[in-house]
């Protein structure tokens, strides 16, 4: 959590792999009494999981322009072709599914997902290497990004590989962008705020003596269903 200047007093700071892509997300002053982030954090990483999924499948049109096909140029109908020979049905970018699946299956070969109290970092291990046509094993992060990005490729370097975005998101979270994947990861966030803000309310008034402990149980079993709510309602949604 950190603090910058102006009005908005924290904001949590998102990153993800292979393109680095930022979220900024304000929150009102009393998420500063909540020390532990990391189980909404792992629920936000289940929502770019689905998100990716959706990418994948929709071969990036969920979120923009759908990612160029592969090229039919050269000999026997180019790359589309011999893909088609030898992965007959494979999606683009999914030629052996080792990307897709590094990017939206948690503990999948090639997949990362560290969280701690206050930070996320999902996506690609950095360690990961896949085997590229032609080639020996090459680090996954460089393949992911050659594609994400674009890039020259081939003998000489004259071979032009389009950029087909893996990641991609709208990461506005106002109330006018209720479809932006931005705006999905603030519900999540708040709704945990606002759980563990009427949970800690409760406990207050246990001790004061102004609930009893069977009420306080039911105002927590009631903030946790309400959370679940948020979270299964959001990852459930196409989201640009």
């Amino acid at each position: 959590m950190s603090e910058p200047s102006g009005k908005v007093s924290s904001f949590f700071s998102l990153e993800f792999t292979p393109e680095l892509a930022e979220i900024r997300i304000a929150f009102e002053d009393w998420a500063k009494e909540i020390d532990d982030f990391s189980r909404p954090l792992k629920d936000v990483a289940r929502l770019f999981r689905a998100h990716e999924r959706r990418q994948f499948e929709t071969e990036g049109s969920q979120t923009g322009a759908r990612w160029e096909k592969l090229s039919t140029k050269g000999a026997k109908g180019g790359y589309d072709a011999w893909k088609a020979r030898r992965f007959p049905g494979q999606p683009i970018l999914q030629r052996s599914g080792v990307l897709y699946r590094a990017m939206t299956q948690k503990g999948a070969p090639g997949s990362i997902e560290k969280v701690d109290r206050k930070n996320l970092f999902v996506g690609i291990n950095p360690r990961a290497r896949v085997t590229s046509k032609g080639g020996g094993p090459t680090p996954l992060p460089v393949y992911a990004r050659a594609n994400d990005r674009g890039a020259l490729v081939g003998p000489g370097r004259k071979n032009v590989l389009p950029s087909r975005p893996i990641v991609r998101f709208d990461g506005s979270f106002e109330d006018k962008n209720k479809k932006s994947f931005g705006y999905a990861v603030s519900q999540i966030m708040q709704a945990y705020i606002v759980k563990s803000r009427k949970v800690s309310l409760a406990e207050r008034a246990v001790s004061k003596g102004e609930m009893t402990r069977q009420q306080a149980e039911s105002v927590a079993k009631g903030a946790e269903s309400t959370y679940k709510r948020t979270v299964d309602a959001m990852i459930g949604r196409g989201l640009v």
